[in-house]
């Protein structure tokens, strides 16, 4: 995915390796890093993960725009 929203704003592949030099950079503040990473790592509880669970379905969507979070 995140090569995919990489190419479509800059029209480049980063290879993976500099995706992840990227999120290490000593300028982007620590929380600002640990937000991307997890990100990367799907650990946040957002989007397809509700998909399945009974009663947590409606988590899934957006409110607002009504597309996957």
């Amino acid at each position: 995915m995140t090569h995919h929203t990489v190419r479509e704003i800059s029209l480049e592949t980063p290879l993976e390796a500099q995706i992840w030099k990227l999120i290490r950079n000593k300028d982007i503040p620590k929380g600002v890093c640990r937000f991307l990473w997890k990100n990367l790592h799907r650990a946040y509880c957002i989007g397809e993960f509700w998909q399945n669970i009974p009663n947590y379905e409606h988590r899934e969507t957006c409110r607002l725009c009504k597309g996957i979070e």
